[in-house]
């Protein structure tokens, strides 16, 4: 209902003005709106490029920026050049015309005004329906319903539901100057937002690994209020004034950082958010983040032979020497990174590799100090790592 009232008030207002200032004008202004939704993609790329100049460094608002500065841009030259005709037109029909020829003029300008005023509404309407549907795609997304979203998302959220209800998104989706980079973006924060407990999934994205051990990311995981916050289900605007989640939204080296490792693809990452699943990486059984499991090797080795006290306290020295504590991040590089919290001590960070031997088999060249490494073959079933130490069962479970 609100696309049309708007229409209508656009029709009402175009025509009488194209009855003021008459055909001309409107005309000229018609066919710079028509140049103007045409290539209204480079344009909005070439005001995007200006945008950095007005100190604007996210993309997103610079595409927002580009669109507005290209249409301004439109109207001041259509405008401009319209008004710059008149005086001329004038001119020649007051000293060099005939009074019929001058009369039939002015009855035909002003009686054709109204007509490519009707269109230029079109075109305005056009214009809005680019800028609410595009923008619409992520408000709505990012809405928490009527009652708690504030009144511009409101009216977006409205404008956008009430365009793709009539279709609009049809006839102007291929103007639309947005990037797939920009839909796969709203879709993974949507599902981030309707969702705050998917960061964990997020977190165990196999590209993504490396990055959780960025402090930017950390501090949100290790943040016992901050989670409480997102559990309550906070408004957009209510996650945009919070300090700590405010930088994910404005500074755009943080989402870039995580872009890149996904090399700019977030079609698989979606799937992944949603699912569970990645088609791109689940055929490697060892990506991911795996914990060492002390209860659960203890049991393996006390299920496979009986251990006297003595046996059971000898094997925990070797475990607690080498690997409990210890978290593994298999990266899709080939790179194991070992985080070591050991019992009473500091934790340290040391770097190994894993190469896979087909089947749900893989050796691991796990590092066990500053300078010493040892191989281990893993077998992989589900979420169980099982390998052996010093003739020792152990057993890692992934997140």
């Amino acid at each position: 209902m609100l696309a049309w009232s708007i229409a209508l008030l656009l029709i009402a207002g175009c025509a009488t003005v194209g009855f003021y200032v008459g055909a001309v004008r409107v005309g000229i202004t018609t066919i710079f709106l028509l140049l103007g939704l045409f290539f209204l993609k480079p344009l909005t790329a070439l005001g995007a490029k200006v945008a950095p100049i007005l100190g604007v460094s996210h993309p997103g608002v610079q595409i927002v920026l580009g669109a507005l500065l290209a249409f301004l841009l439109i109207e001041v030259v259509g405008k401009s050049i319209a008004r710059g005709i008149q005086p001329m037109l004038d001119k020649y029909f007051k000293y060099d015309a005939s009074d019929t020829q001058r009369l039939l003029f002015e009855r035909l300008n002003q009686r054709t005004g109204p007509a490519l005023g009707i269109v230029n509404a079109l075109l305005y309407f056009i214009f809005i329906s680019i800028a609410g549907l595009g923008i619409g795609y992520a408000s709505v997304q990012f809405s928490r319903g009527p009652q708690r979203d504030g009144f511009v998302q409101n009216s977006l959220n409205g404008l956008a539901r009430s365009l793709q209800s009539g279709g609009m998104s049809k006839v102007v989706g291929y103007y639309i100057p947005a990037t797939p980079l920009y839909y796969g973006l709203v879709d993974v924060a949507a599902e981030w937002f309707h969702q705050p407990l998917v960061q964990s999934r997020l977190a165990t994205y196999p590209a993504f690994i490396a990055l959780s051990e960025r402090p930017e990311f950390q501090n949100i995981s290790t943040d016992v209020a901050l989670q409480e916050f997102l559990i309550k289900a906070p408004t957009i605007g209510e996650i945009y004034d919070n300090a700590k989640l405010n930088k994910f939204m404005t500074e755009w080296p943080i989402a870039e950082r995580a872009l890149a490792a996904v090399e700019y693809d977030l079609t698989d990452v979606t799937e992944y958010v949603r699912t569970g699943k990645s088609e791109k990486y689940d055929s490697e059984k060892i990506l991911g983040r795996w914990d060492f499991n002390l209860a659960g090797t203890v049991a393996e080795n006390k299920k496979l032979r009986r251990m006297s006290g003595l046996e059971v306290n000898k094997m925990l020295g070797i475990l607690n020497s080498r690997v409990t504590g210890a978290q593994m991040m298999a990266t899709p590089d080939g790179k194991l990174i070992v985080l070591r919290l050991p019992p009473g001590g500091t934790q340290t960070r040391l770097e190994g590799t894993w190469k896979s031997q087909g089947g749900g088999k893989y050796t691991l060249n796990y590092p066990i100090g500053d300078d010493k490494m040892q191989d281990f073959t893993a077998d992989i079933d589900g979420r169980k790592l099982s390998a052996s130490l010093n003739n020792y069962p152990i057993l890692f479970e992934r997140w």
